[in-house]
């Protein structure tokens, strides 16, 4: 027989080793891959709070903002208890609406900065006016 009919054993130790290194690292993005979706799903990232204490109350409310798997949250605590949660379209510059589905009402802000917002009332006409001025906190937490 031919000398060229036959893979030396140094050929085949070059491809099992690159066929093994291959695996390895397709093994290592898939465990990477599957480790940041799982870490992603389980927490949920405190983008800022709202405070509100008007004076004549005697409670504090706190809106929270979250960013979750499925998209942004508000969720309302008065008196440090949970009342609602709701969803943000969005918390970049401009106007947003938070919907609360258990209270079926609609909320709407204007953020002007990235850690500043004004509640705003549409009226009849579809315009809107500020109602409220309010400070976002980033990152800090009902106490």
């Amino acid at each position: 027989m031919k000398d060229s009919q036959f893979i030396s054993k140094t050929q085949c130790y070059i491809v099992s080793g690159i066929l093994t290194g291959v695996v390895c690292i397709l093994l290592v993005f898939v465990v990477l891959l599957k480790k940041d979706v799982t870490a992603y799903e389980n927490t949920a990232s405190i983008i800022g709070t709202y405070e509100s204490n008007d004076g004549v109350s005697e409670y504090t409310q706190y809106l929270v903002f979250e960013k979750h798997k499925d998209g942004l949250k508000c969720i309302w605590y008065q008196q440090g208890e949970f009342q609602h949660d709701g969803q943000v379209t969005s918390l970049k510059k401009g106007i947003h609406q938070i919907y609360f589905d258990d209270l079926n009402q609609e909320f709407f802000i204007y953020v002007d900065r990235e850690d500043h917002i004004n509640f705003v009332a549409k009226d009849f006409a579809g315009s809107f006016d500020k109602i409220a001025d309010h400070s976002v906190y980033m990152g800090k937490q009902p106490s």
